[in-house]
């Protein structure tokens, strides 16, 4: 195989474990988030020094609302001290000029203030950057699929294999060519449906803020040993 099928053009990144780490470590559930979000940050450099161009985060799904209100107002809290936190991170590190930050999903279901925060981070965005960062939030695949028919319906669009994908929340973003899942369990949890036909998958034992950069490089070069035939 080329370079071109061997190197992932976009990775999938299920971030599951969170309050078991908080657990296992004594701590409280939203320690075990925070310290998610601080290993997002290293995970995130760590793929844009490989030159990954798109990197898909599984933050918050749609089911996640029906938690505890406690953990979910405190993940809220959480979001808006961690957006503008995560752009900070992008500038410190020199990558913001090259970076986009894009947010996918139903994100009328939050706050008017996280709702700004999420237009202005994306306003700053550049026209054409090197790497994006797909963040999932408030996220179903089932969920995207009903809106981009509703979409294409809406549009008068017949509803067809493209006009469905014209009308994803995601639609800018190329099918995922790897996924991982991090917490120990071996299933999508409703994490890009449409997209993931031929994505290969990879799951680990290790909670999402132990996942580690040496984790990432030993799948990315079990990826480059796999043979991709898209269905043929």
């Amino acid at each position: 195989m080329d370079k071109a099928s061997t190197h992932p053009t976009c990775i999938g990144l299920i971030l599951d474990g969170n309050r078991r780490y908080a657990k296992e470590q004594g701590q409280l559930t939203l320690r075990g988030h925070e310290a998610g979000l601080e290993n997002l940050e290293r995970i995130l450099e760590a793929l844009m020094v490989r030159a990954v161009p798109h990197i898909a985060c599984y933050a918050f799904s749609t089911e996640n609302w029906r938690r505890d209100t406690l953990e979910v107002d405190g993940l809220m809290r959480l979001f808006v001290k961690g957006a503008p936190r995560l752009e900070k991170f992008l500038l410190l590190h020199g990558r913001r000029g090259e970076t986009a930050i894009r947010f996918c999903g139903q994100l009328e279901r939050f706050a008017i203030d996280a709702q700004n925060i999420m237009r202005a981070i994306e306003s700053r965005n550049p026209e054409h950057p090197a790497t994006t960062i797909w963040l999932l939030l408030s996220y179903g695949g089932h969920a995207e699929i009903v809106h981009a028919a509703q979409e294409a319906q809406r549009q008068g669009e017949d509803i067809t294999e493209e006009s469905i994908a014209r009308n994803l929340w995601t639609c800018d973003m190329p099918a995922p060519d790897m996924i991982i899942r991090t917490g120990g369990e071996e299933r999508l949890s409703g994490f890009l449906l449409w997209q993931s036909a031929y994505s290969e998958l990879f799951f680990t034992k290790t909670l999402w803020p132990a996942f580690s950069e040496q984790e990432l490089d030993a799948m990315i070069v079990e990826y480059t040993t796999r043979k991709r035939r898209f269905g043929t």
